[in-house]
């Protein structure tokens, strides 16, 4: 194979040499070979094959590494979900504060009366009188 890129998103290692893998001509019938790596030739690359997936060291999880500013590790998908919902419902909490208000009433009486301008017009009348207004 000749494709680098396509060797290289298989995540397969790629070997210099055969040691004990076999190619796919050496194995022709037998079921209990699949591709376990790659080994780089010359012109490109051939597949290998074995009975045994090769280990590959995998680096360890950055939370397992870092840590913030406060010496804790990072936080766990359990608090992330916990947070985000927390959010959600604060901001759920101000949009109806923000909704039930007479101000925000006073806003769409507005939007109203200026049905034929676009947003950004009325949004600056709507600036200007709430300036004359304070």
């Amino acid at each position: 194979m000749n494709n680098e890129l396509a060797v290289l998103a298989s995540e397969l290692p790629v070997l210099q040499a055969k040691g004990t893998y076999k190619y796919l001509k050496e194995i022709t019938g037998n079921g209990a070979y699949y591709q376990v790596a790659w080994q780089k030739l010359a012109d490109g690359y051939i597949a290998l094959y074995g009975t045994t997936p090769i280990q590959i060291n995998v680096a360890p999880i950055l939370n397992d590494i870092f840590e913030d500013e406060e010496g804790e590790t990072m936080p766990s998908k359990a608090d992330v979900k916990a947070w985000k919902a927390q959010l959600v419902a604060q901001a759920e909490q101000q949009i109806l504060k923000l909704t039930d208000s007479d101000r925000f009433k006073q806003y769409l009486n507005t939007l109203a009366k200026f049905h034929h301008c676009s947003a950004r017009n009325i949004d600056l009348m709507w600036h200007k009188l709430a300036v004359n207004q304070c």
